[in-house]
């Protein structure tokens, strides 16, 4: 594996014809494995680029070796290979295997991209660069991700995505961008589950697997919680406890927007709650997008704030034969005469940014926009205007298909949008079916848009800052405590808060120099107790 850490490069061997026999039995033997591997990589892994080497006697005159380097386009071991990925994997016409050459080393995303260069578009018309299609993990329930994994191989990934949204779920699916190249977008991460109390399995797992996230660092970023099914609860080093979501006990608040800044340590537990019937799961589903901060504001004081509601995040409403701004304008217009029967054509929660002159109310450090895109009719275009200083945009897909141009992107695929162009056109999958109900979206998408950080970037575990001693400082801050003590995800929320007040992080907003002073007080307490457990470790050894 080499970055970024989610393309798989594999070799394969080939005999020169200058080889021996015996050479050529012990490369055909080998081959055979390296097929294998192959095949099994392009179950678990979505980008795998192959590289030719071939096998020659030392004895090979210096003057022939520069045949070894032709492409081993012409093989048939590599165009059955070619033949069998392309069909399996069903991938778009830019796939990182289709129209490759198999070289020593072959730049699949630098052919990609001039693929796309010679498409015609408008010149203000944002279009498609690349698009990838990142690995979804089986868990909670992890026997009904292994199903829809299985699922997907026999009827294809969309048949599996349509299964996964409609029933169980089981499937969380990290997309670990290119930082450099995505900024100041860092990751996005679509979790899709359920909790069951008919769930044996769910039962014997979480006695070593929580159900949520323990208490953990952060330093650097934003995490950017956005949720669509179910709910969380939140405990920070803060003293900060939030419980929000998607239900009808959440008022409301489906989105937490949690700057890190300096440092800070939280926890993130499933809010699950079963409903009355027994068989009926907890769903839950979500996004967690994690945002780059600026050089100038990496050590902040931490902050954590919740957002929901026309107030903080708008939703525009268009019509079909009109264009509304908001839920009550849409239910307003829905009550004349004249357009009864107008049906919804697209709804755009604004989580962050503005989109037809409704604006989010977070106040962000860097310029970007968070949409919440869904097309609810077939056929459909949605539009978009981008700022000029928007180089960065993202799409990711939730349901259903979408048109951007003429390329087809499926759901749960991601496309990276080239950075020319201010006009966003996504238009439904015309062959989708339309439902009388005009409840479910046809398509669902996120997008994601804003001005690069033109800074150094290193991102480390759950920290994210410029340079690599500021990554070894993080770790070391929170390693003596400076962002609080991580505590037990079952100790009651009393017993968290007497820990949180006592172990506090360094970095709160508004400390004074009593706090501070307590704070390294309890700090050194602890550490001396640490210490001495540590020395009694080593005795008994």
């Amino acid at each position: 594996h080499v970055p970024p850490y989610h393309h798989t490069y594999t070799g394969i061997l080939l005999p020169s014809p200058m080889a021996t026999p015996f050479m050529k039995r012990c490369v055909v033997l080998f081959q055979r494995k390296l097929l294998l591997i192959i095949l099994l990589l392009n179950i678990f892994q979505n980008n795998i680029q192959i590289n030719a080497f071939v096998v020659v006697p030392k004895s090979t005159p210096p003057s022939l070796l520069p045949l070894t380097s032709r492409p081993f386009t012409t093989t048939s071991t590599l165009l059955a290979l070619q033949s069998g990925l392309d069909q399996r994997r069903r991938r778009v016409s830019n796939s990182a295997i289709r129209k490759s050459t198999f070289l020593y080393s072959t730049n699949t995303t630098t052919e990609a991209a001039a693929i796309h260069s010679s498409s015609s578009s408008s010149p203000t018309q944002r279009i498609i660069s690349s698009v990838e299609k990142f690995s979804r993990l089986p868990v909670w329930p992890i026997w009904s991700g292994v199903i829809l994994f299985v699922l997907s191989k026999f009827f294809g990934e969309e048949a599996a995505a349509k299964l996964e949204e409609e029933f169980l779920g089981g499937r969380v699916c990290p997309n670990f961008y290119n930082a450099e190249q995505t900024s100041p977008f860092i990751m996005l991460v679509h979790h899709r589950h359920s909790f069951a109390n008919w769930d044996i399995i769910r039962f014997v797992q979480r006695l070593v697997f929580p159900e949520g996230f323990p208490a953990h660092p952060h330093r650097g970023f934003i995490t950017v919680t956005y949720i669509l099914k179910g709910g969380l609860v939140h405990r920070d080093s803060l003293g900060v406890k939030q419980t929000y979501g998607a239900e009808t006990r959440h008022d409301g608040k489906h989105t937490q927007w949690l700057t890190a800044g300096a440092g800070v340590l939280h926890e993130e537990m499933w809010d699950i709650q079963q409903p009355g019937m027994f068989f009926k799961p907890s769903s839950q589903e979500l996004f967690q997008l994690w945002l780059n901060l600026p050089a100038r504001d990496k050590m902040i004081s931490p902050k954590v704030q919740l957002l929901g509601g026309e107030e903080e995040t708008p939703t525009v409403i268009t019509m079909e034969n009109s264009n509304m701004n908001t839920d009550e304008d849409a239910r307003m217009t829905a009550k004349s005469k004249n357009v009864e029967n107008d049906k919804i054509a697209t709804k755009t929660i604004v989580i962050a940014g503005e989109h037809s002159g409704k604006r989010g109310s977070i106040v962000t450090q860097t310029d970007v926009s968070i949409l919440h895109v869904q097309i609810m009719e077939p056929n459909v275009t949605w539009t978009h205007i981008l700022p000029e200083s928007h180089k960065t945009a993202i799409i990711y897909v939730r349901r259903g298909s979408i048109y951007v141009g003429e390329e087809r992107v499926p759901a749960h695929y991601t496309a990276y949008l080239k950075s020319h162009g201010t006009n966003l056109s996504v238009t439904s999958d015309p062959k989708s079916s339309s439902k009388s109900n005009n409840d479910q979206p046809i398509a669902d998408f996120i997008l994601l848009a804003g001005e690069p950080i033109n800074e150094p970037i290193m991102p480390q575990g759950s920290m994210v800052m410029n340079y690599p001693n500021e990554i070894n400082q993080a770790y070391q801050d929170y390693q003596t405590g400076k962002m609080g003590i991580p505590w037990d995800h079952t100790v009651s929320d009393e017993d968290w808060k007497a820990h949180t007040e006592r172990y506090p992080s360094f970095y709160k907003e508004g400390k004074d120099l009593f706090y501070v002073q307590s704070a390294v007080n309890n700090l050194k307490e602890w550490s001396n107790k640490e210490d001495a457990e540590v020395s009694k470790r080593g005795n008994d050894v």
